[in-house]
């Protein structure tokens, strides 16, 4: 038993050996298409990580870009609602303004339409008066 296992050991010494003496040689083909291989292998994944930055840079442009947009589509419609209440209450105010002065003008009219009628009538009353005085002088 003790001999198989110094027969493995040395066996495997010069397994060992033999592997190491072939490293010092000249690359071969497959060796050199390997190197290649795993280049390529690395410039894809530089790529990929250069690639991935810059989608990852072109969402936060582009979330920058939407929250800016929606700050100011805020601030217009804000501005809009502000503007659209003071045209309303200019509005409410001309409306007072104009029915104030309608009141106005229609009570003065209405004063006036009072003042003639008032006057005609003391008119007609005076010539009523002055038109019997004249029948009752004729009569006698």
């Amino acid at each position: 038993m003790r001999g198989k296992g110094i027969t493995r050991a040395i066996g495997l010494g010069l397994v060992a050996g033999l592997a190491l003496a072939g490293c010092g040689r000249e690359e071969g083909p497959a060796e050199a298409a390997g190197k290649k291989l795993d280049a390529a292998v690395e410039a894809t994944k530089e790529k990929a990580i250069q690639a991935k930055d810059a989608v990852k840079d072109a969402a936060s442009t582009a979330g920058d870009k939407m929250s800016d947009a929606a700050a100011a589509t805020k601030d217009a419609a804000g501005s809009a609602v502000d503007a659209t209440k003071q045209a309303a209450n200019d509005a409410v105010s001309s409306a007072k303004d104009v029915a104030a002065d309608a009141a106005d003008a229609t009570k003065d009219a209405a004063s006036s339409a009072a003042d003639a009628a008032k006057a005609a009538g003391s008119d007609a009353a005076g010539a009523v008066k002055d038109s019997a005085a004249d029948a009752q002088k004729s009569m006698e």
